[in-house]
């Protein structure tokens, strides 16, 4: 059921946003952008409305609500990118709210009256029911659907100053022929973590005063070698890479899925503290 879940999400997205917004280019994934953070100077970007009325079912069995967060940027045209979940949760309510990060519109952040690219966070809040359908061969199922129109926030990433990251290829929501990633939950265990070193704190950094949290999102795979790490909320150019540079060390038992291992993307939070 959970699988039927996905298709149906991936379709009725992929079919919304194809009737409000253009093709838009996929981008190499050696491209990069300046990111901005929201400070003195710099115009946040804007949510724009949506309607979305279109995918909507009011008469529905209710299956539940929650609140997901993103990390993103919102780039210079007003698309949203690099988009990553914050934290863990439910993987319905997950699929969910990238697709709809994905078709979001926004007004790009500016600086002296020029579109740029800024960091934001996103937070959704969803409520989800489920539709009883028969397909052309009388089989009974359950299709996921928004029971009314989502709560979206713009947030400013907390961290601060400008970066350079790697653009991730840009996509339409996951096709059901696309190969997926493990989601934490609904019978796949987390990984668990067998060996986390240390990230080297630079002295010139703590004489600085400069600390905090970087969040790197990764692939754990089927023999619990962490692969793809991302910075997905950055303190600076420095730590980000000392951050990298001990999550390639991690070392984890593998996430299970009844008996076997799978791969999962996570998030992982690296911190560098002053005290």
């Amino acid at each position: 059921m959970q699988q039927l879940f996905s298709l149906i999400i991936a379709a009725s997205l992929c079919c919304f946003a194809a009737s409000i917004a253009p093709a838009q280019n996929q981008s190499g994934s050696d491209s990069t952008v300046v990111v901005y953070h929201a400070e003195d100077g710099i115009a946040a970007p804007e949510l724009r409305p949506t309607d979305f009325s279109p995918i909507l079912a009011n008469d529905c069995k209710y299956h539940g609500t929650g609140t997901v967060r993103m990390s993103l940027f919102v780039d210079s045209q007003g698309k949203s990118q690099n988009i990553v979940p914050v934290y863990p949760f439910s993987d319905d309510l997950e699929r969910m709210a990238l697709g709809i990060a994905r078709i979001d519109h926004f007004a790009p952040g500016t600086k002296g009256g020029v579109p740029i690219a800024v960091a934001q966070e996103l937070e959704i809040k969803l409520t989800l029911c489920t539709v009883n359908t028969i397909d052309e061969g009388g089989n009974r199922s359950e299709v996921l659907r928004l029971k009314s129109p989502p709560v979206q926030k713009l947030l400013p990433s907390p961290n601060g100053p400008l970066t350079t990251v790697v653009l991730f290829p840009r996509s339409s929501i996951q096709s059901p022929e696309q190969p997926k990633l493990n989601h934490i939950g609904g019978g796949v265990s987390a990984p668990v973590p067998l060996r986390t070193p240390e990230a080297e704190y630079p002295l010139e950094q703590r004489k600085a005063n400069v600390g905090g949290t970087c969040l790197i999102s990764l692939i754990v795979d089927a023999d619990g070698m962490p692969q793809d790490p991302r910075v997905v909320r950055s303190i600076n150019e420095e730590l980000d890479q000392k951050s990298l540079e001990a999550v390639a060390k991690y070392r984890f038992k593998p996430a299970m899925k009844g008996k076997e291992r799978v791969p999962v993307r996570m998030v992982i939070e690296v911190n560098f503290r002053l005290y």
